[in-house]
Parts: structure tokens; C-alpha cells; sequence
């Protein structure tokens, strides 16, 4: 039961850093409405992490720490 949660939780940060990426993107080019839509499915990933029992920094790495705390 264990190793799925864990899974889990690593499936989700895999996701976080993807959006995370895909969010700086968007603001880098100034596609304010992409930004925001991905910065709402950032957070909504965050609280799952932290429901599925992850760290979310931790787990999802220091790159996301940089792009997210903005």
C-alpha cells in the first residue's frame, strides 16, 4: 500500500514540474491567460500532493520551489 502512495506522490511532483515549466513559459512569453490557467492547476496539484501525503517542495524538486514562490 505503501509503494502506491508513493507512486503516487512522484507522479504528482512529475506533474507539478511539468506545469511548473509550462507556466514559466507562458509568463516568460506574456500569455497572462495561460499563466494564470497554469498557476490554477499548480496549486490544485500542490493540495493534492500534500492530501496524498507528499512534501510538496520536497517532493517535486527546487526547481518548482523557483517558478512557483514567485
Amino acid at each position: 500500500m505503501q509503494s502506491r502512495v508513493d507512486e503516487k506522490v512522484k507522479e504528482l511532483a512529475s506533474l507539478m514540474r511539468l506545469i511548473a515549466f509550462a507556466r514559466q513559459n507562458a509568463v516568460e512569453l506574456d500569455a497572462d491567460i495561460s499563466a494564470y490557467c497554469l498557476e490554477l492547476a499548480l496549486d490544485a496539484l500542490k493540495q493534492k500532493l500534500k492530501a496524498a501525503g507528499g512534501d510538496t517542495l520536497a517532493e517535486a524538486g527546487p526547481e518548482l520551489h523557483r517558478v512557483a514562490v514567485h
